[in-house]
């Protein structure tokens, strides 16, 4: 009987691993990218770099402009944004993702500044940084004194969804979003501060995008038009989660946040306190629709419409939420001022407003297991003014004209406050402690790029 002799081979496969790129500021050159001997240039790290490549960079300041060029790598400082800095020196973008990057090209732990976006578009956006139909991951940096004459002085996201966590924006200026601009699809933005920055619409952010915002700041910021902490735009459609936005002025209307026919703006355990404008101090909205639950709004003020300013618009839904010592004697500085839009008020406190808790006008209006005290009447009353149809339900009103009492209301409010999950007024988080390089003098200070004083 013949024997059938099956020869097996056995193919050994090697797997390639991911190689760790070096790079040093004070290295003797040109380097080979190993510990040895690094690399001088994070540019020349990356264009050395294939996908799943470490780039580690030592501590200093790298004077140049990095191109991701749609490479899955990790770019990361040895020594944190506090010591680690790529300056643009007046380029359009100092940090590019523009070639389909997605969340596994990520950008670690650096300053990024001296970016001054001033070309024709798309060179108008991100001077800091620049994301087109990318979706990077960016985490631990500081974008700080960059510049842009279109969007996006410190990013401008244009398609993509990155996410963006545990960064500041500080000192940047653009004509549209100050210190960030989202054009892209649904990005996230978590632990950032964004403080400081200017424009004419959107002194802090500027959006035409779906992004959810948890656990941020949006602080300091000024808008000479509308929208000192966000300037929502036609298509946007951004939820806040557990953020704080104050002291942000505008000078026309929004001071915290400005809305131009937008889809549905919702607010979850936020802190809106001590914003203003001329128009809706802390919101002015006329968007299809916002959303407000277990949120404060707390000394924001303006001529009309101290807290929520909605005009013409989608339902005004607020649920678990506090107002307190928000407006001013003069003018229609109800807490919140409905004109044309249905208002649903549901288990909230109104409390200690000059101006009056709640004036609606020209639709429908239902409050319900809500309390209405200290409120200092305008030209409409103290309590709730409505001229159109509606409930008033299970409420509880007093001393609506009582000025005195107003005062020592708002530390009660805070120990009862419906929402503890949200965070309590106060300062914004100060992005002194992950340092404030726009202090220092920037390539970008012609164009007005310039820090705040703190």
């Amino acid at each position: 009987m013949k024997k059938l002799l099956v020869a097996v081979t056995v193919l050994a496969v090697s797997t390639a691993q991911a190689d760790t790129i070096y790079v040093d500021v004070n290295c003797p050159g040109p380097g080979n990218g190993s510990e040895a001997d690094p690399y001088c240039s994070i540019q020349t790290a990356i264009d050395n770099a294939v996908d799943t490549d470490e780039i580690v960079v030592a501590p200093g300041t790298y004077f140049e402009a990095v191109d991701f060029a749609g490479k899955a790598i990790i770019l990361r400082s040895s020594g944190g944004a506090a010591v680690t800095t790529i300056d643009g020196t007046g380029s359009l973008h100092v940090v590019t993702c523009n070639s389909g990057e997605g969340l596994d090209t990520v950008l670690d732990g650096f300053t990024v500044t001296g970016g001054n976006a001033d070309g024709s578009t798309p060179d108008s956006r991100g001077g800091g940084m620049t994301i087109h139909d990318s979706s990077p991951t960016v985490m631990n940096c500081v974008f700080a004194a960059n510049a842009a004459i279109g969007h996006g002085g410190g990013m401008a996201v244009v398609g993509g969804s990155p996410s963006v966590t545990a960064c500041t924006f500080i000192g940047n200026t653009s004509t549209n979003g100050g210190g960030l601009a989202s054009f892209g699809v649904s990005p996230t933005y978590s632990g950032c501060t964004i403080v400081g920055n200017s424009a004419n619409l959107g002194g802090g952010i500027y959006l035409s995008s779906h992004p959810t915002f948890t656990n941020c700041d949006v602080c300091e910021n000024s808008a000479s038009i509308s929208g000192g902490g966000l300037y929502v735009s036609s298509s946007g459609n951004p939820v806040l989660i557990g953020c704080r936005i104050s002291d942000n002025t505008a000078s026309i209307q929004g001071g915290a946040i400005a809305t131009r026919t937008s889809h549905m703006i919702t607010l979850i355990s936020t802190v809106v306190a001590n914003n203003s404008a001329q128009v809706g101090g802390a919101i002015q909205s006329n968007s299809l629709g916002l959303t407000v639950s277990g949120s404060l709004f707390y000394g924001n003020s303006a001529d009309v419409g101290s807290g929520v300013n909605v005009q013409n618009s989608g339902p005004l839904v607020v649920t678990d939420s506090v107002f307190s010592m928000n407006g001013n004697a003069a003018g229609v500085a109800a807490a919140v001022f409905a004109d044309r839009t249905p208002v649903l008020i549901d288990r909230c406190i109104f409390s200690g407003s000059a101006g009056g808790g709640v004036l609606a006008s020209g639709d429908t209006i239902s409050v319900t297991d809500s309390v209405f005290t200290g409120n200092m009447g305008g030209p409409f009353g103290g309590g709730i003014y409505s001229d159109g149809s509606g409930v008033i339900a299970n409420c509880l009103s007093w001393a609506m004209c009582a000025a005195a009492e107003a005062a020592s209301i708002p530390l009660l409010l805070l120990a009862i406050w419906p929402s503890p999950t949200a965070r309590s007024p106060g300062t914004c988080r100060r992005a002194s402690r992950r340092r404030n390089p726009a202090t220092r003098k920037s390539s970008t200070a012609s164009s007005g790029a310039t820090a705040p004083t703190r």
